[in-house]
């Protein structure tokens, strides 16, 4: 395991101690995870980006109905 530092004022410190304190687990636990889930936002958004750059195909829904196997006019 590593150690990182990280400055915060006394109301940040104890907002995060209150919040572990609420979700019954350690200050490290509650930081980790919020790292965590910051970069996996960003993470999200990088791809939703390089996504939307990226010409959409459309197919009417009998066309998708034929690809799944579904009788569309069964339907």
């Amino acid at each position: 395991m590593t150690t990182i530092t990280v400055r915060l004022t006394h109301e940040q410190k104890e907002a995060i101690k209150g919040f572990s304190k609420l979700k019954n687990t350690s200050v490290s636990d509650v930081v980790l995870s919020a790292i965590m889930e910051k970069i996996d936002d960003e993470e999200d958004y990088e791809l939703a980006l390089e996504a939307a750059k990226s010409p959409i195909s459309s197919s009417s829904i009998s066309d998708l109905a034929k690809e799944l196997n579904i009788d569309y006019d069964e339907l």
